[in-house]
């Protein structure tokens, strides 16, 4: 009997957990994706390139994170049911490595699929195009030390279209867009929705931008 109290007591803490960082990753989510349409009115585009299942992309990173998340409740409820002596310093000690390990990466993550959603959105009348922020533009000492490489999850770039020189595309389904303002990557779930990218970027433009 004791047994089967410990296996449902680690269930019911492992389902609970799982269900708050989840409503964490949604609420995160709907809260960047709805910031950046307060900004820029989405319907207000004169062209947009996004992707309904965009999700898919992130669901390894998400289903790896899971498993970590499995594993620390797991050797808790594994420590508690052993009788291994628990201080207060053990607890903050597991909640600090959750946190690092799980609940950061999960607002990370949350975060980049409220931007990616958003998609490309072009205003050509305004003159600019709208992308989720490329890390790569930024140098490792910002990336790392000044920590542009997490803020750069949360925010979207505005640029110009006039800026636009050329597009090149990788074999999968990336594309590099090329110009005044240096090189910027954009990457999706599937080549079809490159070309698509590609293809909204030079009408907008009026010309071939070289990507064939």
């Amino acid at each position: 009997m004791a047994k089967k109290q410990k296996d449902d007591s680690f269930y019911y803490l492992f389902g609970l957990l799982g269900l708050i960082i989840l409503s964490i990753f949604l609420i995160n989510t709907i809260c960047i994706y709805q910031y950046y349409n307060r900004k820029y009115d989405f319907s207000q585009a004169s062209a947009r390139v996004t992707d309904t299942w965009n999700f898919f992309r992130f669901l390894p990173a998400i289903l790896v994170l899971g498993l970590f998340c499995f594993l620390f409740i797991n050797f808790w409820s594994g420590a508690r049911g052993n009788h291994i002596a628990i201080t207060s310093v053990d607890i903050m000690i597991f909640l600090v490595m959750l946190a690092i390990t799980v609940l950061f990466p999960f607002i990370l993550l949350s975060a980049r699929l409220g931007t990616t959603q958003a998609g490309l959105l072009i205003f050509k009348d305004r003159g600019y195009f709208v992308i989720p922020t490329d890390w790569n533009k930024n140098t490792f000492f910002e990336n790392i030390f000044q920590l542009k490489i997490i803020t750069s999850m949360f925010t979207m770039e505005q640029l110009a279209l006039a800026g636009i020189k050329k597009i090149t595309r990788e074999s999968g389904k990336t594309a590099f867009v090329h110009g005044d303002f240096g090189t910027r990557k954009i990457t999706w779930r599937n080549k079809q929705k490159r070309d698509e990218c590609i293809a909204a970027l030079e009408s907008a433009c009026g010309r071939r931008l070289g990507s064939r």
